[in-house]
């Protein structure tokens, strides 16, 4: 599929129709993975030539061999498969340092973000607690570098959190922000 046939499909999609939208999401999901996908299963052939290959591009193509590493790591015997990991494992995090980088500076923002329409006319539904972008951000770090809760757990953090008083929260930031957890994830790029 061209690009420019997927970008017709994409202006074409109905967003109501999920089913639609779901199917043509798998075609481009599956039409992304292939070429990762092909230079891993060059990195495990027994082809000495084509393995060197694969091997010196799957270093190259970053997070695009997080999927295909995961993918084939049944197929690989002992020691690919700890190098199979090795790459996702780095590639996650460095995806994770760019998310964190992104974040910092949403940190600072106390600009409120808007109250949905549908929580505005429908009389039965329960006002969301006021958002900044700043406690946005401070609730996507703790998701992104809490990795012991589970989702009842995060939730219940997040309700919390939200219920605190703008300078609580706002002391809750400030301190994330100069945590030692926070520094070693926000070394620049």
């Amino acid at each position: 599929m061209s690009n420019s046939k997927i970008e017709s499909q994409i202006k074409s999609v109905d967003p109501d129709n999920m089913t639609a939208v779901e199917d043509l999401s798998t075609k481009i999901k599956a039409l992304a993975r292939q070429a990762p996908a092909t230079i891993v299963e060059m990195w495990l052939s027994e082809d000495r030539t084509a393995s060197k290959r694969g091997r010196e591009l799957i270093a190259e193509i970053e997070e695009l061999a997080i999927r295909p590493a995961l993918d084939h790591f049944s197929k690989a015997n002992g020691e690919m498969q700890v190098r199979l990991m090795h790459i996702a494992v780095e590639q996650q995090l460095e995806m994770r340092r760019a998310i964190v980088i992104r974040l910092r500076p949403m940190l600072e923002d106390q600009s409120m973000l808007p109250v949905s329409k549908a929580a505005l006319i429908d009389p039965d539904e329960e006002l969301p607690v006021p958002r900044r972008t700043c406690d946005e951000a401070y609730l996507l770090l703790c998701r992104l570098l809490t990795v012991d809760q589970n989702e009842l757990e995060t939730e219940q953090h997040e309700e919390a959190f939200l219920e605190l008083s703008v300078e609580k929260r706002n002391a809750r930031i400030k301190k994330a922000i100069s945590s030692k957890s926070w520094s070693i994830w926000a070394r620049s790029e």
